[in-house]
């Protein structure tokens, strides 16, 4: 857990925490709207009064001296920058900001130990003086990686309004990192409802913050890609980046599609779609006997990794937060399947030398079956070979089985095999 950067806190403080804490328990949306009606004298009956009371609230963005929050005015590039960054810190009672436990809590340790670095270089209790007020914000954003100064979205301007569709940009590039990527064919699907969108530079952007409930349609099927984002927009997105439970849930129509619903980085619905009935049944197929495999096993229906112990597991992703170039991926076997934008799937395979193929028999049978139908037994033939011949540095003879081109690879300890689309 992210320590706050407050060591030392008065008794008035605590109590003031306390009451803050008791307030936000059983404050209501109501109860929020109502508090900004009276904090800003221009929010009453907005449709985002409520959203602009929780920002407040947190600290990360705030009114202007005249006593008005203007709601629909513009936000520029660098405004928006400086909203994200700060909704990831949270305030505490003594107006002291620490990372956000609702963010950080539940992100995966690589990434946590990523953004806790880059406090070396940003205190947000201590923003230094500039030439330009939005140059720590932005140093800050691109040292969390969801935001680059050089980017030609940006034409080196900052002091521009910002765009929806570079909004989404912005905020996929951050929520992605913690919640993971939408997959293409899923993307499609989604920009087939936003038809305005579907051209749109950043469109699989978009598609993701609409998937993940980040940002919604401004209209019955228009995304709005080109609307400038208002105040009101800015403080209801970082609203959502936060919290997931605030997010409007978005269902795509697959419609005659095969897709199935899995579970992403932080255990929330993930769609993913195939190409082929096929690729579904052998996952399937897969499902029926994963739990007779041997190890600690991590399964997620399109993608199936055992490891020797959940210990071994565990030291292995420390490894990867702390050094991922001398980080050796204990993996005993692997089946992942990869849908591909141009159609098809790949399946992929990785055997650990050390391992062999002992206890996941059933499961190689299942794919090479399913895959190579009749030929099964040459593919059989092909890993068991090249598993044997790998010698930890190189291995070769990409081969072509049932039409399928089949490629192998060795990563230190592992042996992965991909398996390509059908030629028809």
């Amino acid at each position: 857990m992210v320590e706050s950067f407050a060591k030392h806190r008065s008794l008035r403080a605590f109590v003031a925490l306390a009451l803050v804490a008791v307030f936000a328990l059983f404050c209501t949306p109501a109860d929020q709207a109502q508090a900004a009606s009276a904090q800003f004298k221009d929010v009453a009956g907005h449709w985002a009064e409520d959203q602009i009371a929780k920002g407040v609230e947190k600290g990360f963005i705030n009114g202007y001296p005249d006593g008005t929050f203007r709601p629909d005015d513009r936000v520029n590039v660098d405004e928006f920058v400086k909203i994200v960054v700060m909704s990831l810190f949270e305030k505490d009672a003594s107006g002291r900001y620490s990372f956000s436990k609702a963010y950080f809590n539940d992100m995966g340790i690589a990434l946590a130990r990523f953004y806790v670095n880059t406090l070396s270089e940003f205190d947000p209790n201590d923003i230094p003086e500039s030439e330009y007020w939005a140059q720590p914000y932005l140093d800050q954003a691109e040292r969390m990686d969801f935001f680059r100064k050089n980017d030609p979205a940006w034409g080196g301007k900052f002091d521009v309004p910002l765009t929806r569709e570079k909004a989404a940009y912005i905020v996929a590039l951050l929520v992605n990192a913690k919640e993971g990527w939408e997959d293409l064919k899923v993307q499609d699907v989604v920009l087939a409802s936003y038809k305005d969108a579907a051209d749109a530079d950043y469109s699989q952007y978009i598609a993701d913050t609409i998937l993940k409930g980040v940002m919604v349609g401004k209209a019955e099927g228009q995304f709005k890609p080109y609307d400038y984002i208002t105040r009101a927009e800015a403080v209801t997105i970082a609203n959502r980046i936060i919290d997931r439970t605030s997010r409007p849930k978005f269902t795509p129509d697959f419609k005659e599609k095969h897709y199935v619903v899995v579970k992403n980085n932080v255990g929330d619905d993930k769609y993913v779609v195939f190409d082929s009935k096929e690729t579904l049944d052998i996952l399937k197929k897969l499902d029926s006997v994963k739990q007779n495999a041997p190890g600690y096993n991590l399964d997620n229906f399109v993608s199936f990794y055992s490891y020797p112990s959940k210990q071994e597991y565990e030291k292995y992703i420390n490894d990867l937060a702390v050094n991922p170039a001398i980080a050796i991926n204990p993996a005993l076997f692997f089946i992942e399947v990869t849908p591909l934008s141009g159609g098809g799937e790949n399946f992929f395979i990785g055997v650990n030398t050390q391992q062999g193929v002992d206890g996941y028999e059933d499961l190689i049978d299942i794919v090479a079956s399913g895959l190579f139908e009749d030929y099964a037994v040459y593919f059989k033939a092909f890993l068991e070979e090249k598993v044997n011949q790998y010698d930890g540095e190189s291995v070769s003879g990409n081969t072509v089985i049932n039409n399928r081109e089949v490629f192998v690879y060795g990563v230190k300890n592992i042996v992965v095999f991909v398996t390509t689309p059908k030629r028809e």
